[in-house]
């Protein structure tokens, strides 16, 4: 009850503020230019020169910042498969000079003591050279589905894309994960 009355309180005031400021407002009157003190701004008339252009900044804007995976007409590639063992696997070979976006990833352990499940990037076989952890290595758990956050994460130009699968005791997994290429 004691909040109805400091409700319906807020509200008179409220209105009775208003009103006062109502009151108070009238419409403009029109200014003559020449009452203005101090002389009008000057004009100045269109240079005619050309104007400079400096072609080494180039900025490229893009309504989706740049990332492949958010750009709808973008063809994502998909791969799946089954993991087995636990030493760096290929899953995706580098091609020349360009990147590889993942864009999602979802690993669900089918058996082993504690699995881990990792994406690495390398050159050579299997990532041999130059080893580079794309993800941190999560911990799977069989029957739970592990969804990686999403955009997964980017390689440099010019690598494969590998995963490797930790724990014991024949540790397996399943992963599915779509990217861009390019």
């Amino acid at each position: 009850m004691k909040q109805r009355l400091i409700f319906a309180a807020v509200l008179l005031l409220g209105a009775a503020l208003v009103g006062a400021s109502q009151a108070q407002i009238s419409a403009p009157s029109p200014v003559n230019v020449s009452q203005i003190a101090g002389s009008a701004p000057t004009v100045k008339a269109a240079s005619t020169a050309s104007v400079a252009t400096d072609t080494s900044i180039v900025i490229a804007h893009s309504p989706n910042g740049g990332n492949p995976c958010a750009n709808p007409s973008t063809a994502l590639g998909q791969l799946s498969g089954t993991t087995s063992g636990t030493s760096l696997t290929q899953i995706l070979a580098l091609s020349g000079s360009t990147k590889v976006y993942v864009c999602s990833l979802s690993v669900i352990a089918t058996a082993g003591t504690n699995p881990t499940f990792q994406l690495e990037y390398g050159t050579s076989s299997n990532c041999g050279s130059g080893t580079t952890a794309l993800t941190q290595a999560i911990p799977i758990v069989t029957t739970s589905l592990f969804a990686f956050a999403n955009p997964v994460g980017l390689t440099t130009a010019g690598q494969a894309l590998c995963y490797v699968v930790g724990g014991t005791v024949s540790p397996v997994a399943k992963y599915q994960l779509t990217y861009v290429q390019q």
